[in-house]
């Protein structure tokens, strides 16, 4: 609990990539709990029953599915521009070295800084809803 705020207002290189590492752990373990639960048959008590559901319950679940689509978005659109980057940025001498891209996708002009970007992002959506079983 003290180490994670600290560690994510830091830019030191070990320090995010701790907290991402823990944040797809914390992911891979919810992943792991509800597939265990679809498998086995087993609903937590935590987890609402579709039947059961009353109309606030329905906006909630509601909020939360267009929440998930928005991160898959935001996901999806870092994604596809580290993969259609224009240019790679050489610290070294501060230059650019450009390529070709695909002008109508999303695109980059830092490859590196993009993959960062995705890698931080899904860290960031393992953790949040890894813990939203637990707030629950």
């Amino acid at each position: 609990m003290v180490f994670c705020p600290w560690a994510f207002g830091s830019t030191v290189p070990w320090a995010i990539w701790t907290v991402n590492i823990l944040c797809y752990l914390i992911g891979l373990l919810q992943l792991g709990l509800w597939v265990g639960c679809r498998l086995s048959g087993f609903v937590p008590r935590a987890w609402p029953v579709e039947a059961k559901s009353a109309g606030l319950a329905k906006t909630f679940r509601r909020a939360r599915r267009a929440l998930f689509f928005l991160l898959l978005a935001l996901l999806v659109w870092t994604f596809v521009s580290a993969l259609n980057y224009r240019a790679v940025f050489h610290q070294e001498d501060y230059q650019f070295e450009y390529f070709e891209s695909v002008s109508w996708l999303p695109h980059s002009y830092h490859r590196g800084g993009t993959w960062q970007a995705f890698a931080n992002y899904l860290a960031l959506a393992c953790f949040f809803y890894g813990v939203q079983f637990w707030i629950t």
